[in-house]
């Protein structure tokens, strides 16, 4: 099968060897020196605001396209005819991996494809790291521009890994957690668990979702789950705090500083100016787009979904429960 030597090769055990090293490595460099330490701030890697936008987003893609290869190669190391695409969501650039037959091998082989976008997730914020410390030495203890966006980029990355966490979604490892509990959606049953405690407690018991749908183990794991899953509601909000709240109290204060004084020629107002201009240009062409596309599945005539039998993952997750269901 094509690729599926080169998944081989990835997943071999001469491959976890280097990846181990380079972990070790990583690990190393972070304790030795406190300036390759990713924090929020890492991601002004530049004075220039859009320098630091464009740079972000457009060097995000490649590395997400690691992330979803890992997947797909995982999935043909197996023999499978896994697929790698391009889509969309809104207007952004997502790749999509659909890892065919995956229910068809024995559970434990499922994990490793699973977990192989992690595996890509480590080995890149490993490198990344490695790469800063090597434009440290280069520079006698200094960090360039390219060393800082590399911090930037690895501060980025661990970000994608912690959203990984977020159990209540289904990220890579709950899929992870579904299958080593043998659970066939357990997703939409633990929601319903949940919406049915709601609705209970106020009591409003006719808007209750009848769990029966859901198979007798879905049920018996959705109800000690349910708060469980609960606990990557609070990982996303000690994430948000210790993240966006610094970047953003260091966001404003720029702002304020260069818009002080918006009638001199100062090319850091400008800079700032492009920079709200992109990202107000982004949040608006995406409701326009959510709009469109609304607008458009209502007037579609509603036709009954088929199984495709595949497991799609957007960015992140990997859904084999549309395998499953």
């Amino acid at each position: 099968m094509r690729f599926g030597r080169l998944g081989r090769a990835l997943f071999s055990p001469p491959a976890w060897a280097v990846y181990a090293l380079v972990l070790v490595v990583c690990a190393a460099l972070l304790a030795r020196q406190p300036e390759l330490r990713p924090h929020p701030t890492s991601v002004f890697f530049t004075s220039s605001l859009l320098v630091m936008q464009v740079g972000l987003i457009v060097a995000q893609l490649p590395l997400v396209f690691l992330h979803e290869s890992f997947h797909a190669l995982a999935g043909r190391r197996l023999g499978l005819p896994s697929r790698l695409g391009i889509g969309r969501r809104l207007y952004f650039v997502v790749f999509e991996t659909t890892l065919n037959g995956l229910l068809g091998v024995p559970r434990r082989k499922r994990y490793l494809p699973f977990l192989a976008g992690m595996v890509a997730d480590t080995v890149s914020f490993c490198l990344l790291i490695c790469t800063a410390a090597v434009d440290s030495a280069v520079n006698d203890g200094q960090l360039s521009v390219l060393g800082r966006f590399a911090v930037a980029m690895a501060f980025v990355t661990a970000l994608r890994f912690v959203w990984q966490f977020y159990l209540f979604l289904r990220t890579d490892l709950y899929y992870v957690f579904a299958t080593a509990l043998g659970c066939v959606a357990l997703h939409d049953a633990t929601r319903a668990v949940i919406r049915n405690t709601f609705w209970r407690l106020l009591r409003v018991r006719h808007r209750m979702t009848d769990l029966e749908q859901w198979s007798a183990r879905d049920r018996q794991v959705a109800r000690w789950y349910a708060p469980f899953a609960a606990t990557g509601v609070l990982v996303m909000l000690a994430t948000a705090v210790g993240t966006a709240v610094p970047t953003l109290s260091h966001f404003v204060h720029l702002l304020a500083d260069r818009l002080d004084h918006p009638g001199q020629p100062d090319p850091g107002f400008w800079d700032t100016l492009g920079f709200l201009v992109l990202g107000i240009a982004q949040f608006g062409m995406a409701g326009v787009v959510a709009l469109r596309d609304r607008s458009r599945s209502k007037r579609r005539p509603s036709a009954s979904a088929t199984s495709s039998g595949s497991a799609t993952s957007t960015p992140s997750p990997n859904s084999a429960e549309q395998e499953r269901t």
